[in-house]
C-alpha cells in the first residue's frame, strides 16, 4: 500500500480511520506508505517496537492508543503534537518526590512546637 491508496481509501471512506481497529493490514499499510520502521511509526503513540507487531498482527488495540492513531490519522493532532506531549510525560518508574517534603514539614513543625 503506497500513500496514492491511502489517500484513494481516505477519498471513499471519510471516517477510513475507524477501519484501523479492525483490519490490521490497513494498519500496517499505513505505516509502510509513511516508510516508517514500526519502532518510529509506534513510538509516537508511545508504544513499543513488540507492541506494535502486535497490533499489526492482529491484537486489539487498546482505546488510548486507537484514540491517539485516530486522531493522527484524521489530521487532528500532528507529529509534533505527539512528540511534544511525549516530552512532557514523566520518565517512567520516576516517584513524586512528595514523601521526603513530607517529612522535612514534619521535622520543622516539631521543631517550632519544641520552641513555644
Amino acid at each position: 500500500m503506497n500513500e496514492s491508496t491511502v489517500d484513494e481509501y481516505k477519498e471513499v471512506d471519510i471516517d477510513w480511520a475507524r477501519d484501523v481497529a479492525n483490519d490490521p493490514t490497513l494498519l500496517r499499510g499505513i505505516r509502510l506508505a509513511k516508510r516508517e520502521s514500526q519502532h518510529r511509526f509506534w513510538a509516537r503513540f508511545g508504544v513499543t517496537q513488540t507492541r506494535g507487531s502486535r497490533f499489526e498482527s492482529g491484537q486489539r488495540l487498546p482505546p488510548s492508543v486507537l484514540i491517539l492513531l485516530r486522531l493522527y490519522l484524521n489530521g487532528v493532532i500532528s507529529d509534533g503534537d505527539l512528540w511534544a506531549a511525549r516530552r512532557k510525560r514523566r520518565p517512567t518508574g520516576s516517584r513524586p518526590q512528595t514523601l521526603p517534603r513530607l517529612r522535612q514539614a514534619n521535622q520543622d513543625r516539631s521543631s517550632r512546637d519544641a520552641v513555644i
